[in-house]
């Protein structure tokens, strides 16, 4: 018998990255568990929703204003661009970060903090509450379990990672080492650590030794589509980390097709929606082909996966380094949701397990860059604060080459326009919604709770 408890600063239907994990973790809990039961914020639940994360699952919600809340409100799911560009910005960020500032400058601030864990216990207590579920980031959800697993150590508490606090592809926050040594004590009474790629988990297994991964969930295996368009359709939605993700590949890719006259770059659409419209328009800028581009903001979901399905191909954009691999962005499963072919382009060294979800599913193809130059040094090392990745311009440059021919990619971007052009503007190629099965939230959770 299991009586969950979920604390949760930001939950569905809020519309967040995290919001979408939780919800189908939720969905599929809904049928494994007797009970489940949500602390979380009045204020978070003020922000920009998504219809598609509507539910009637139980929340209990508690006050708390956060210095994000008290800066610029409630209104805005991410801080507004302009509010960004303001002096001291990314200093009070990585403040935010920093113990033992988060206290005062997390998410839902102290308020937050003592009225949750009053609330969580008082359900504890009332409801016979088994299973304890808390979900990075925030940190302050983990705070608020912690001090619960102390007070209520039958409690079995799950403590979920969707990325590492000390990521070092970015920021890290002030003392680097002295947080190692934190996060290690932070998790000292987790009974179990989930986390969203077996990339992570390696990183995780630094600091706990009962690490699991749970996939960040395909809500729907893809069905057949036979969608047409005169033009042949790229398509990218989401975030855009320029000094993490780029594009050149494949304008370099679209380029060398062009002067071989075995593409026509007038018949092609890239379509964009995302909070970062300018980037990518940026990005799209560096190459000279009468390309149609199409640039949206932010979407709902409902919209998105109506671009995601009405494409020729879905562009996923991703990075990694020798000692740094998994990412497996929310957006992933949308595109294998979608059944469309995926173009995964790794800005870094190749990641076997992004290759295996995605080719090993027979649903696209992955190409990477390891910034190796002509004398085989690479760059695939663990970054140091304020380090970055070599922009994948490198697929230009002569003295660089990439790890596998920039060829392939040429080759099967052809393969799919020439279907293209015989088939009247649509594609043959079907999903294999079989080889998808295993990423779903339910068999998943399934096998973790109930090994039996």
């Amino acid at each position: 018998m299991i009586r969950w408890l979920g604390i949760h600063y930001k939950f569905p239907p809020v519309a967040t990255v995290s919001s979408r994990r939780l919800y189908l973790l939720y969905k599929a809990l809904s049928e494994l568990t007797e009970e489940q039961v949500v602390v979380t914020s009045a204020e978070a639940a003020k922000r920009p929703t998504e219809a598609a994360f509507f539910h009637n699952f139980r929340l209990s919600q508690v006050g708390g204003r956060g210095i994000r809340e008290w800066l610029y409100g409630a209104k805005h799911n991410v801080v507004p661009s302009a509010h960004k560009q303001r002096p001291g910005y990314d200093a009070l960020v990585r403040l935010r970060e920093t113990s033992p500032f988060d206290h005062w400058l997390g998410e839902g601030g102290p308020t937050y903090k003592k009225l949750a864990y009053r609330r969580a216990a008082q359900l504890v207590e009332q409801e016979r509450i088994t299973h304890l579920f808390s979900s990075f980031r925030p940190w302050v959800d983990h705070q608020v379990a912690a001090k619960l697993k102390q007070r209520y150590p039958h409690l079995h508490w799950i403590a979920d990672f969707r990325d590492l606090p000390m990521d070092p592809l970015r920021s890290p926050p002030y003392g680097l080492e002295r947080h190692k040594r934190l996060l290690k004590d932070r998790l000292a009474y987790v009974d179990e650590l989930w986390t969203v790629s077996e990339g992570l988990a390696d990183q995780f297994k630094r600091y706990h030794d009962r690490v699991k991964v749970v996939y960040g969930g395909l809500d729907e295996l893809p069905k057949a589509n036979s969608w047409q368009s005169d033009r042949f359709t790229i398509n990218y939605s989401g975030s855009i980390y320029p000094d993490l993700q780029v594009v050149s590949p494949l304008l370099a890719c679209l380029e060398r097709l062009t002067e071989q006259g075995r593409v026509d770059p007038e018949q092609i659409l890239i379509r964009y929606a995302g909070r970062d419209r300018q980037l990518f328009a940026d990005q799209l800028s560096k190459t000279d082909l009468p390309i149609k581009t199409e640039l949206n903001d932010t979407v709902s979901m409902e919209k998105a996966k109506g671009f995601q399905q009405q494409t020729h191909i879905n562009l996923l954009l991703s990075w990694s380094t020798e000692t740094y691999r998994g990412v497996l962005t929310a957006k992933l499963y949308d595109y294998l949701a979608a059944g469309r072919p995926i173009l995964a382009l790794v800005n870094g060294p190749d990641d076997p397990e992004l290759k295996a979800i995605i080719e090993g599913s027979e649903s696209g193809k992955v190409f990477f860059g390891s910034m190796r130059n002509s004398e085989g040094n690479g760059s695939g090392h663990l970054l140091r604060p304020g380090e970055s990745l070599r922009p994948a311009e490198v697929y230009k440059e002569k003295n660089v080459r990439p790890d596998n021919n920039s060829a392939t990619l040429d080759e099967w971007l052809l393969k799919l326009y020439d279907d293209w052009s015989a088939n009247n503007g649509a594609l043959s190629w079907k999903p294999k919604p079989e080889m998808l099965k295993h990423l779903q939230p339910l068999p998943i959770l399934e096998r973790l709770l109930r090994p039996n």
